[in-house]
C-alpha cells in the first residue's frame, strides 16, 4: 500500500514593495501635495518610508483625506510618524541644544514616517529600541 503525503497548499504572496522618499523630495511639498503623494502610493498597495515626520496638522489632513477615499478597494492606512527625540535616551540640555542647532542649520524636520495600506499592514509599533512593522 502506497501512502502519499498531503502537501499543504501555500498561499502565493504578492511582492511587498517599500518605497523610500528622501527628505529633499518631500520637504518642498505643501501639506495637500504630501497627502496626495501618500494616497497615490498607498492606493497602489505600497508601503512608504518618508525621511521626515508629519506634524499633527499634516497627520490630521492625511487622515481626513484617507477617510474620504475609503471604498471597497481602499481600506485606509496604518501610519506612524516620529522625531529623533522619540528615540533619544539622553535628554540633557547639551543634547537638546545640539539637536536644535542641527535642525536649524539643516532645515530638516528630522524624523521618519511610515505609511502603508491597511489591507497590507497589520500594525506598526515602536518602542524605545526599535520599530516593528507587521504585515497581514
Amino acid at each position: 500500500m502506497c501512502m502519499k503525503k498531503k502537501r499543504k497548499k501555500t498561499k502565493k504572496m504578492d511582492k511587498l514593495t517599500l518605497h523610500f522618499i528622501p527628505f529633499e523630495r518631500f520637504i518642498n511639498l505643501s501639506s495637500d501635495d504630501k497627502t496626495s503623494t501618500i494616497l497615490e502610493y498607498t492606493k497602489k498597495g505600497k508601503i512608504i518610508i518618508i525621511e521626515s515626520y508629519l506634524d499633527p496638522k499634516e497627520q490630521a489632513t492625511l487622515i481626513t483625506n484617507v477617510m474620504g477615499n475609503i471604498d471597497g478597494k481602499y481600506s485606509g492606512v496604518e501610519m506612524i510618524s516620529f522625531t529623533r527625540k522619540d528615540f533619544q535616551k539622553d535628554n540633557s540640555f547639551y543634547v537638546r541644544l545640539r539637536n536644535a542647532a542641527i535642525d536649524l542649520l539643516s532645515g530638516k524636520k528630522a524624523g521618519l514616517t511610515i505609511v502603508g495600506p491597511a489591507n497590507i499592514v497589520k500594525k506598526i509599533e515602536r518602542n524605545p529600541e526599535m520599530i516593528m512593522l507587521s504585515i497581514k
